[in-house]
């Protein structure tokens, strides 16, 4: 809990993130809690879902708060390449 997964930052292009529970009977449920801020705004997750981060548009830092089941984290963003230092 309370330990940031990955820090405040932006792309030069759109960003889809998406967050699964792995409960089969249940995959709506996320079976855990998760904040990320966007813009400077927090969110909380408790269900599945898709998050649409704009093009230089601050986010994270994401933070796990809490988990019971194992959590499928994905990204995507539409871009040729991308060099984490820039």
């Amino acid at each position: 809990p309370d330990q940031v997964w990955v820090k405040e930052h932006s792309h030069p292009f759109a960003e889809v993130l998406g967050f699964f529970g792995s409960d089969p009977e249940h995959p709506e449920e996320l079976n855990a809690v998760i904040e990320i801020s966007i813009d400077g705004e927090k969110h909380v997750l408790t269900k599945s879902a898709l998050v649409f981060v704009p093009k230089n548009v601050k986010h994270c830092p994401l933070t796990i708060q809490k988990i019971d089941r194992p959590v499928l984290f994905i990204t995507t963003g539409p871009t040729a390449g991308y060099d984490i230092d820039r």
